[in-house]
């Protein structure tokens, strides 16, 4: 119950953490020491930008410079923005917007402290003298998890697949996607057929061939074996069938348990079906053994149970 009621806190604790991250603002002012001189004035020239890093559109923005500075408008990059004696405005900055402004400074050299402030209807910004410091938290927050993406997953993966599958994360990909290394197919193992469990219809199924089970292929790829196996329904009414296997080699590998699962399917009378399974059998066992078993249920409810025991050299 503690346990339940942390974990939900927590987690609402960094839901509205990350809400207040992507809700917060950050309202810049550009102001490099940078300047042109110009033959039409004794003045200088120079370019600033308006520049808000925040998700959130900013509205009534406003820089207003010293009353000692005089300036003049040259050009700018957002048609809304007017001249209100020491003050730019603009009506709305969107996200992530940037205005670039053209000013001509006169009567004395510039510098990034003539600017006194600037704000809009929410908050307060910052003047920066380039467009590196002129960051957002929320930018953090989206590289920290590619971080983890990237390096953090990959070192736990391998990590994971090492201590508790015996194989490197290389080979346990290679295993599931069938990616590199060369394939060849088994032959000369031995295989022995068993009724291991049988209803009274179902005796004798697999001695008269009522039911077949036949191992039509075996590949090795590695330490992996891909076995094709084909079923027979000889009988007159449809069967349900499922199956799974066991290796010598244990629950190791970088295999699951579906990979050597037959999910359950219908065979109706006189139909063939064909699976394939995989198992995990390195050459390096001194003993090299597969037990694969199926289960066949008709709808009357008797049943038949199978096992194949393969044995490779």
């Amino acid at each position: 119950m503690l346990t339940t009621v942390t974990t939900t806190v927590l987690g609402a604790l960094c839901v509205a953490a990350v809400l207040a991250t992507v809700k917060s603002r950050w309202l810049y002012v550009i102001a490099p020491k940078l300047y042109l001189n110009t033959p039409i004035s004794d003045g200088q020239i120079i370019s600033i930008n308006i520049f808000n890093a925040g998700l959130t559109a900013e509205e009534d923005v406003a820089v207003t410079f010293r009353q000692a500075c005089k300036f003049e408008l040259i050009g700018t990059s957002k048609s809304t923005l007017v001249v209100n004696g020491k003050t730019l405005s603009v009506p709305k900055l969107s996200r992530l917007e940037s205005i670039t402004i053209v000013l001509l400074i006169e009567g004395k050299a510039f510098d990034p402290i003539d600017i006194e402030s600037i704000e809009s209807k929410s908050t307060k910004g910052k003047v920066v003298e380039s467009k590196e410091k002129a960051t957002a938290i929320w930018q953090h927050v989206i590289v920290i998890p590619i971080l983890i993406l990237f390096l953090a997953v990959p070192f736990f993966f391998g990590t994971f697949v090492g201590a508790e599958m015996k194989v490197s994360a290389f080979a346990y990909l290679n295993d599931k996607l069938e990616i590199f290394g060369q394939s060849k197919q088994l032959a000369g193992f031995k295989t022995s057929l068993r009724e291991t469990r049988a209803d009274k219809k179902f005796e004798g199924a697999i001695r008269d061939s009522k039911i077949s089970l036949e191992t039509i292929e075996v590949v090795r790829r590695g330490d992996v074996l891909t076995i094709t196996t084909k079923l027979s329904n000889n009988t007159k009414e449809p069967l349900m069938v499922e199956g799974y296997l066991k290796s010598s080699a244990g629950d190791k590998g970088p295999l699951s348990f579906w990979d050597g699962r037959v999910e359950s399917f219908a065979l109706a009378p006189g139909d063939k079906k064909t699976v394939k399974q995989k198992a995990f059998l390195p050459e390096s066992l001194s003993a090299k053994i597969i037990e694969n078993t199926f289960s066949l249920d008709s709808l009357s409810g008797d049943s038949l149970r199978v096992s194949q025991i393969m044995e490779f050299n």
